[in-house]
């Protein structure tokens, strides 16, 4: 699974290991939309044959061009796709004929496992050939990769609309707000809660919307806790001392975790902060966060 972003400037997507049919391997993915751009030819395809230079397929269902039923597309020795015979993929390819180029790098190779997420990726391309030059309705289709997933395609969403929010900062306040809202849903899971929080961090009124979305959200996560933490210590923001206290006394040892490391939190929230990192540095029943605690306390009496 995707491992959770922790800092607020980073933005991009971190990578790790094949899931949900998409390589991630320490690589950062492409805005859909651009590869979409470069492609000639989109289709769904089964993989029949590997060769040093070839990969030969047979189409399931044409995207975008026209293309024969079986044709090769060539495939890198130094640098292949990680794509195996039986495998089916969804191919973003240039060129006028067979051999055809892949337009997507290793790392973004969309390989489709089972029937729903074959289904959920064809709508994902379908919808951005369809609403390329509507932002505002691309990323609302976007915002909903994120809440349903799979987890790749939730990547792949959050690279996509970084350029759709730079373009418009109506846009990107809008989705700040609404992406903050959304990291304080118990229901979506803990990646798309991540995301959102990120997401909610491209504007200012996000970031004050964050900490007061999961002051009073039904349940926490970490990442998104981590930085509402932090865009509260930076706006100075009236609900960061019970958001952080509320962290502190969680019966979940990462989320006390996250909020003890924050010394920049406890200077903002005072006096109680340290009495509380005082009191968890020589009691807290983890030993993990006993040692964020004793670090920020270090930190701020040196």
């Amino acid at each position: 699974m995707l491992r959770y972003l922790l800092s607020v400037l980073l933005l991009s997507v971190s990578v790790g290991a094949l899931a949900d049919g998409h390589p991630r391997r320490g690589a950062l993915i492409r805005p859909l939309q651009d590869r979409l751009g470069q492609a000639d030819l989109i289709v769904v395809a089964d993989i029949v044959a590997l060769s040093p230079g070839r990969i030969e397929v047979a189409v399931v269902s044409p995207l975008a061009g026209a293309a024969p039923d079986r044709f090769e597309v060539k495939r890198r020795r130094s640098s292949p796709p990680p794509l195996a015979v039986d495998d089916r993929a969804l191919l973003l390819l240039r060129g006028a004929r067979a051999p055809y180029v892949l337009v997507d790098e290793p790392a973004e190779t969309i390989r489709l496992v089972g029937a729903p997420g074959e289904k959920t990726w064809t709508e994902a391309v379908q919808a951005v050939l369809a609403h390329r030059d509507d932002p505002s309705t691309l990323a609302v289709r976007m915002l909903g990769w994120i809440d349903d997933g799979p987890a790749a395609l939730r990547d792949t969403a959050l690279v996509s609309l970084l350029p759709l929010l730079e373009a418009s900062e109506g846009l990107r306040d809008e989705v700040a707000l609404e992406r903050a809202a959304a990291a304080a849903r118990s229901e979506l899971p803990d990646e798309a809660r991540a995301i959102s929080a990120q997401l909610a961090g491209r504007s200012k009124h996000g970031m004050d919307q964050l900490v007061a979305e999961l002051s009073r959200a039904e349940d926490l996560e970490a990442t998104s806790l981590a930085l509402a933490v932090r865009f509260g210590s930076l706006r100075d923001h009236p609900e960061l001392a019970a958001l952080y206290h509320r962290a502190l006394r969680s019966n979940d040892p990462e989320l006390r975790r996250v909020a003890a490391q924050d010394a920049n939190a406890a200077l903002h929230v005072g006096e109680s902060a340290m009495s509380a990192l005082t009191r968890i540095a020589a009691d807290d029943p983890d030993e993990l966060v006993r040692k964020a605690a004793r670090n920020s306390l270090n930190r701020l009496h040196p």
